[in-house]
This record gives structure tokens, C-alpha cells and sequence, in this order.
């Protein structure tokens, strides 16, 4: 006899035809082959069964995940909104100077912010800063410095840029559990006297645009705020003509990658600051670029 059931059956199948075996020997097997059925048809009936009951399972797990996701989503709406209405809701009221600004994070929020404050009637500060890392916990926490660098600079508002970098590597030292230090570029700007001093840590300094002349960046030297308990800080002076430009911006512009990973670079970006356009255009002209970099479309 075969050890399986499958094969007891056949084989008594087999000798009843071969050898004229009495009915009996025939009827004694159809309850064993019934019995067979029923075992099988019963684990295919359990298999079924434990089938529906995993596509149950799967289905509330996806809608499970699907409503996490939606919530995800909303909460990241909601970040979003949040760092929109800490930008610069209206530019600053100095007669004979023109502003525009342009601020897209790369996710849905990140940890660049800009803004500025007023000092004193002739002296206006403004800056840009940029938390290591993206996401939640960089916009978190570039939240916090929007909000705290004015406090700040208006307890002391006699600080100049490179000052302000001393004392903001001084009230954030490094957190070893998040790791996390920020870039800033700062500038105290004197419109009257149209003349601006600067300083940076870590993020590129200002491009200078004159009529006439080829752009210059003003390289400052200066790590990233809270990376060197000691660091040191250099300040620029500027004394601004009719007609020039200054314009800051993040490394979130000149390290955009394109497909083949190549960098958008400083001097695509000064070459298109230089067409002869409204400042507000001109900056609009660079997210454009920016965007066709990115997308591997140049």
C-alpha cells in the first residue's frame, strides 16, 4: 500500500479490475474515498475561509494606512500654513528702495525662513536662515528661530550682524540629541545713508549687482551656528549706489541637482539675476530656471 491516501485509492482500483475482486472489496473503499473528499473539500472549505479572512484583514489595514496618510497630509497642510504666515506678510516701507522676496520649500515644509524687523527708525535688520535637514523637525525648529532672532536683536539692537551670529551661537549651543545647527545670513541695513553691513554663517553671502560692473559675491568666512562653541565671525560694509541690487539666497538654490546630479551653480544663478528686469521678475526669473534645472529640462 502506497503511504499516501491518494495511492491506497488508485491501488484498490487497480486490483479490482485486474483480479475480479468480490463487490465488497470495491465497497469498502468508497467510504474511504468519500472520506478523502470530505477532508479535502473540508480544507479547501478552511482555506477559503482563511482566505477571506486575510483579504479582510489586508482591507483594514490599507484603509488603516490610507486614513494615517490622510492625516499625514493634513497635518502637513497645516505646517504649511503655519510657516506661510511666519514669512513677511508686507515688505518694508523704506522710500527709495525697492523689495521682493520669493520663499518654496522643496517638501511641503522645510527649514528655510526669512524675515526682518526694524531696530530703530534708521536702521533695519533683515535675514535668512537654514536648519540642517528638511521636513518636520527642521521647519520646527527654524519656527523657533524666526520667532526668537527678533526678540533677541531687539534686547540688544545696537548688535551688528557678525555680533548677532556671536550671541545666537551662544543661546544655541548644540543639541547632541538632534544634531541639528542652522546657516543664517544677517544684514543691518541704513537706508538713509544706503549703507549695509552683513554677515554670514555658513550660508553664501549676498550677491552684488552694479550697473557697469560684473556681479560680485560678498564670501564671508564663518561656520554654521551651532557647529564651533568659539566661532568667530567676519561683518562687510557696503555702501550702496543708486541702482545696485543685493540679493541673498539659500544653498537651496545653487545645490539644486538635476537628473544627472549636477548642481544649478552660483553662476547660472548671477547670470540670470543680471537680465535687465523688475526685482520682483528677476527673482521669479531664477525659480523658473531653477525648476527647468531640476527637472532636467537645461
Amino acid at each position: 500500500m502506497g503511504g499516501a491516501s491518494g495511492g491506497l485509492v488508485i491501488t484498490a482500483v487497480v486490483v479490482f479490475w485486474n483480479t475480479m475482486l468480490e463487490p465488497t472489496t470495491l465497497i469498502a473503499m468508497v467510504p474511504l474515498a468519500q472520506a478523502l473528499v470530505a477532508v479535502a473539500l473540508a480544507a479547501l472549505g478552511a482555506l477559503v475561509g482563511w482566505g477571506r479572512g486575510l483579504l479582510d484583514r489586508l482591507r483594514r489595514a490599507v484603509g488603516e494606512l490610507e486614513e494615517r496618510e490622510q492625516a499625514r497630509l493634513e497635518n502637513l497642510e497645516a505646517a504649511y500654513a503655519i510657516q506661510q504666515s511666519l514669512l513677511p506678510q508686507r515688505l518694508p516701507d523704506t522710500p527709495g528702495i525697492t523689495w521682493a522676496w520669493v520663499c518654496e520649500p522643496s517638501e511641503e515644509v522645510g527649514g528655510d525662513k526669512l524675515s526682518y524687523t526694524q531696530l530703530s527708525p534708521d536702521r533695519l535688520a533683515l535675514y535668512l536662515l537654514d536648519v540642517s535637514g528638511q521636513g518636520l523637525a527642521a521647519a520646527m525648529f527654524s519656527d523657533t528661530l524666526v520667532r526668537l532672532i527678533p526678540v533677541l536683536w531687539r534686547r540688544s539692537p545696537e548688535l551688528g550682524p557678525a555680533e548677532l551670529l556671536t550671541e545666537l551661537n551662544r543661546e544655541f549651543p548644540m543639541n547632541p540629541v538632534t544634531g541639528q545647527y542652522f546657516t543664517i545670513v544677517c544684514a543691518v541695513l541704513d537706508p538713509a545713508a544706503r549703507v549695509l553691513a552683513c554677515a554670514t554663517a555658513g550660508n553664501p553671502g549676498p550677491a552684488w549687482f552694479r550697473t557697469g560692473e560684473r556681479p560680485r559675491r560678498l564670501e564671508l568666512p564663518g561656520p554654521p551656528v551651532r557647529l564651533t562653541a568659539d566661532a568667530s565671525f567676519e561683518q562687510a560694509r557696503v555702501e550702496l549706489a543708486p541702482g545696485d541690487r543685493m540679493v541673498f539666497f539659500s544653498d537651496g538654490v545653487t545645490e539644486a541637482l538635476d537628473p544627472q546630479m549636477r548642481p544649478y551653480g552660483a553662476e547660472r544663478m548671477l547670470q540670470v539675476l543680471s537680465v535687465d528686469a523688475p526685482v520682483a521678475g528677476a527673482l521669479d526669473a531664477v525659480l523658473q530656471d531653477v525648476k527647468e534645472h531640476i527637472a532636467g529640462g537645461t
